[in-house]
């Protein structure tokens, strides 16, 4: 409105450095997007697998926080990346 012209430039320095820059958000979603639909096709276990791998977690940490074997980790973890790699073609 023209009651608030003074405040234009506060207005676009804020808007500019703030996180909701519309191209962010754009390139933001499509990144969460774009990981969903190459996890689509991942059974729910190996998905869990495969988000707390994303978080930095060990196999041996992932084994006890899930409670499963050494070998079902390694099982579903090269399930997945085979998964995503053939996305990936």
């Amino acid at each position: 409105m023209k009651k608030n012209a003074a405040r234009i430039p506060e207005i676009i320095r804020s808007t500019y450095h703030t996180e909701t820059n519309p191209v962010e958000v754009l390139l933001k979603d499509y990144r969460r997007m774009k990981t969903e639909e190459q996890l689509k096709d991942l059974t729910n276990a190996e998905r869990d697998v495969y988000q707390l791998m994303e978080k930095g977690l060990s196999r041996s940490e992932i084994q006890q926080k899930l409670v499963k074997s050494s070998n079902t980790i390694k099982n579903q973890n090269s399930k997945h990346i085979k998964k995503i790699i053939c996305f990936r073609r």
